[in-house]
């Protein structure tokens, strides 16, 4: 199924009316299928290749955006006058409830200097829309992140959207994080504690999209391949984190690690 987006502000209402729109429809089928009844078949979720394929994510995007039921990782796309973009289900077998949002054209990654402009500068605020569904967590246990070039295995512009570890979520809430523009504060998070530079926004999109804060950070420096960025949801309603790391080494510029991507009960 394909899903137009035309009026930004509007997608919020949008998704959430075409969540209560595919719950309805699901019941009424159920509801209607006969006992016994073969159900339609679907292409099943591909596994993780062992050796991974760099360009594995760009032809999965491209074969959802064709067709939803070419593979059972996919679970939406949407496309207007401006983007187009997908939401499939991570592959790892270790990330149960983790998805991706990635554009279907070519983007190499947080590297590539188009992330500064629209529409994927505000790819993050499509991401936290569509968070709300998949998985489905309330926004303050809800994390994004993408990482950085030496971080990634793919070559496809990618954000991960999960639930976020507890012990990020509670140094946050009690760490005095400033409102953007104010001097963001340095933090350490992650299993490794790797330091954070974190500022709270009030949306994603725009001067406050992620991507455009973690330049302004960096001195206005358009080279982005060492930064990784992540925006955890706030106790507040409408306000984020968005917490910016470097790479330095081996076991850094991956704020992927501080998602907790099996959303267990807490």
């Amino acid at each position: 199924m394909k899903q137009s987006f035309r009026c930004r502000p509007c997608r919020f209402a949008v998704i959430a009316a075409l969540t209560l729109a595919w719950l309805f429809q699901a019941s009424l089928v159920a509801q209607a299928q006969p006992m016994g009844a073969p159900e339609k078949i679907h292409s099943p979720a591909k596994a993780c290749p062992v050796i991974p394929d760099p360009d594995a994510l760009r032809s999965l995007a491209q074969d959802c955006a064709k067709d939803l039921a070419s593979d059972g990782n996919c679970r939406a796309y949407a496309k207007d006058e401006s983007e187009e973009y997908v939401i499939v289900r991570d592959c790892s077998a270790n990330k149960p409830e983790a998805y991706l949002m990635m554009p279907v054209q070519p983007v190499t990654g947080i590297d590539d200097s188009r992330i500064f402009s629209a529409p994927l500068a505000d790819l993050w605020e499509d991401a936290w829309l569509w968070s709300r569904k998949y998985p489905g967590q309330p926004a303050a246990r809800t994390g994004l992140a993408i990482n950085s070039k030496h971080a990634r295995s793919q070559n496809q512009l990618h954000i991960h959207i999960s639930c976020v570890l507890p012990q990020v979520r509670k140094a946050l809430e009690a760490g005095n994080i400033p409102l953007w523009p104010a001097r963001p504060v340095t933090r350490m998070l992650g299993p490794a504690g790797n330091d954070y530079a974190a500022v709270k926004v009030r949306a994603l999109s725009g001067a406050t999209s992620p991507f455009r804060i973690a330049q302004a950070m960096a001195g206005g420096v358009g080279d982005m391949k060492d930064r990784s960025i992540a925006v955890v949801g706030a106790q507040e309603a409408d306000m984020y984190y968005v917490l910016v790391t470097t790479s330095k080494g081996a076991g850094t510029g991956h704020a992927e690690e501080l998602l907790e991507q099996t959303c267990a009960p807490l």
